[in-house]
Formats: C-alpha cells, sequence, structure tokens
C-alpha cells in the first residue's frame, strides 16, 4: 500500500473497498492493522481509508510533534490527496480524539462518527492510571518499523499528552 507526503510526515494508508468512504483510526501504540479484522466485513459497503497516524506504524514523524490537532490535519491532507471531501469516521482512544478534532476544525466534512474509548480530555484517574504504565507495557511493537526509538518516543509523548 502507498505513503503520501502530507505536511511534514510519510504517512502510509489503505484503501479497501467501494462506497461510501469511512476512515477507521487507531489508538495509541496502534496502527492501521488494529482494523484487520473489520476490513472483510465493511468493504462490502464502503470505501475504507484506513492510515497509520502520525509517528505509528509506518508513518513518519520527523518533527516530532504528536498532537490530536495535528494529526486531524495530517488525515485532512489525506482525504484531499485522494479527492475524498466528505467521510464517516471511527475512532479508537486517540483515534477518536482526531476525529473530535477533525469535526471541530471542517464540521461540514464530517458526516457521522462513532468514538470508542475517547474523550475530549483526561480525568485525574486516566493521568494516574497512566503513571503506572511503563515502556515495557507498551503493545504493539512489532507493527512500528522504526524499531525502539519509534515506540521509545511515542511512550514519550504519551506519558506527557495533556497532563
Amino acid at each position: 500500500m502507498p505513503k503520501v507526503k502530507v505536511n511534514d510526515i510519510e504517512m502510509y494508508y489503505e484503501v479497501h473497498g467501494e462506497g461510501e468512504p469511512l476512515v477507521l483510526l487507531h489508538g495509541y501504540f496502534c496502527s492501521s492493522q488494529h482494523w484487520n479484522h473489520f476490513i472483510p466485513q465493511f468493504r462490502e459497503r464502503f470505501q475504507l481509508i484506513i492510515p497509520d497516524l502520525r509517528g505509528h506504524g509506518r508513518t513518519t514523524n520527523p518533527s516530532d510533534e504528536l498532537t490530536g490537532r495535528q494529526v486531524a490535519l495530517d488525515v485532512f491532507k489525506l482525504l484531499d490527496h485522494l479527492n475524498i471531501e466528505h467521510i464517516k469516521g471511527m475512532g479508537f482512544s486517540a483515534g477518536g480524539e482526531a476525529l473530535l478534532h477533525m469535526a471541530t476544525q471542517q464540521p461540514e466534512r464530517i458526516q457521522s462518527m462513532i468514538l470508542d474509548g475517547t474523550t475530549p480530555y483526561d480525568t485525574k484517574e486516566a493521568r494516574e492510571f497512566r503513571a503506572q504504565f511503563t515502556i515495557e507495557d507498551v503493545p504493539f511493537r512489532q507493527n512500528h518499523i522504526y524499531g525502539e526509538a519509534q515506540v521509545r518516543k511515542l511512550y514519550e509523548h504519551r506519558m506527557h499528552a495533556r497532563a
């Protein structure tokens, strides 16, 4: 599957099926592979657009910026590249956060969205839980092709996110 230059990154993405565009956005430490089990069911009805978000999987992040706002801008640039004006979206955790930013940045482009494990802010309890998380606890290491440096960078961002 292809990569495209959007903003300051090279974004990996997959497109499957035909029909209405449905963007699937993974959570922190995940990648586009998070959605693999949905593809057979959804590609019959939707054109699935499934990127690796900034700094995750096969997508670069040379500026080291990793915010929901920036990820939303990246996804819009990908959609522009694909000539897709309106979407439905499904986001898990940080992917849902990106969809919330997309809905506030360009609401006319978002027809509907499903958010799973997403909140518009971090609670005290979530920050306390995250503080117990160590670098050894990072899941899905095999999905990040840039190795341990990429995993460490994601960990550092996550531990300091929205604190």
